[in-house]
């Protein structure tokens, strides 16, 4: 959230945060039984005293913000924005010479999806709900946007990260096909780290099985007319253990993907 256009709201704000931190340092970290009950009506009861001076702030601040008219695409109408939207792209383009239109449908999409910290604050108010709807709006557009540039759009709430996956062109993929030879029916277009990924993955999981590790992957690679490397398989396997946040992305990918298919199908027989 840009705090910069709600000085209010982030004064109000912070001073509930300080009681609630205050409140906190009285209890154990893992406050359990009759404390953790206690903590929890004490941290209500400070909650309630604090949301109206929340709300009402915030509803002061967006209104001056509002009559600013400030260019700004997180809390514009979806009229405005989608107006305005090669003018916000020419802006970001200024700021960074070597981006891409992706790139900036991307930092939008993530921003109007991430939860602002005082949103269970203002949940009630008209402000809230016509920003809601707006941006409701404006995710829809900029997924369009996306599929226009050729792209997916997977989205994680529990991260607030987005995956783009890059679907090949008609021309592409007819290209491909006709210079598919007899025996190479298939085409990998993932990167080599994520296949290296799902071989390791299949294996670990005992899917597949040979006469070594090293067996599977060169089978799979040549099947797939990639080439196999010793170094490049331990880069990677060095790469995927050296993860500290997101152990397994590739693998996450496909489960979402699937998850999204069996979704769209269910969604298509209820329409």
């Amino acid at each position: 959230m840009n705090w910069s256009y709600f000085p209010n709201t982030e004064k109000a704000y912070n001073i509930y945060i300080e009681e609630i931190k205050n409140l906190q340092s009285n209890y154990a970290p893992f406050a359990i039984g009759q404390e953790a009950i206690e903590f929890e009506t004490n941290s209500e009861l400070i909650f309630q005293k604090h949301k109206n001076s929340i709300l009402n702030n915030f509803e002061k601040d967006f209104q001056v913000f509002e009559d600013a008219a400030v260019l700004t695409t997180e809390w514009s109408s979806f009229k405005h924005f989608k107006d305005k939207y090669y003018t916000f792209l020419g802006v970001f383009f200024d700021e960074f010479p070597d981006a891409e239109e992706i790139h900036y449908i991307e930092k939008e999409y993530l921003f109007l999806k991430e939860e602002m910290p005082i949103e269970i604050f203002i949940r009630d108010s008209h402000t809230y709900k016509k920003l809601n709807y707006s941006n409701k709006k404006k995710i829809a557009f900029l997924e369009n946007k996306a599929l226009e540039l050729g792209y997916e759009m997977i989205y994680q709430s529990q991260f607030n990260k987005l995956t783009l996956l890059k679907k090949p062109s008609p021309i592409d993929s007819n290209s491909n096909t006709e210079n598919y030879s007899e025996t190479e029916k298939i085409k990998w277009l993932g990167t080599n780290l994520e296949l290296y990924e799902l071989i390791k993955t299949l294996i670990e999981a005992k899917k597949l099985k040979g006469k070594n590790q090293k067996e599977v992957f060169i089978t799979l690679f040549n099947l797939l007319g990639m080439e196999y490397s010793d170094i490049r398989k331990k880069e990677a396997m060095a790469t995927i253990r050296q993860r500290e946040k997101d152990k397994t992305p590739f693998v996450d990918l496909l489960r979402l993907s699937l998850e999204k298919w069996v979704n769209d199908r269910d969604n298509n027989k209820l329409m």
